[in-house]
């Protein structure tokens, strides 16, 4: 999801680039390194649990995924936000990384809110990714 995020030009339009890092998309929780940096325009992607398909022979199946969207103002957050599901809604059956991604629908909306740690403005939302289970070729 990480690199389907970041190959997505309007994506990467509006959070921008790290030096180190590529564009401002990140897996799991932000780098240590550029908390110092925020609040700004940045996604990061997380695991959520997965759902019933695949729970068998198939090699495919659904993994719920957190996108925490940020930015400086609760409305930079918010546009970073339907940047992300504009590029989830327009996702076509595709390799992305070593994934091969068929589908994403939203399980909930954007929701705005202060991360509770830090203060920060942030958009959560949450994905039902259809995602191949073996790394493609």
């Amino acid at each position: 999801m990480r690199a389907f995020l970041q190959a997505d030009t309007d994506v990467a339009a509006i959070v921008g680039t790290q030096a180190g890092y590529g564009v401002r998309v990140f897996g799991g929780e932000l780098p240590r390194q550029l908390v110092a940096s925020m609040p700004r325009a940045s996604v990061v992607v997380k695991a959520a649990g997965g759902g019933l398909l695949g729970q068998a022979q198939q090699r495919y199946g659904d993994q719920r995924v957190d996108v925490d969207c940020y930015g400086a103002t609760p409305h930079e957050a918010w546009d970073v936000y339907l940047e992300v599901a504009a590029a989830f809604d327009a996702l076509d059956a595709a390799v992305h990384g070593d994934t091969l991604l068929s589908s994403a629908n939203v399980s909930s909306r954007g929701i705005q809110a202060r991360d509770p740690e830090t203060d920060w403005p942030v958009v959560v939302a949450t994905w039902q990714v259809l995602a191949g289970k073996d790394a493609a070729a």
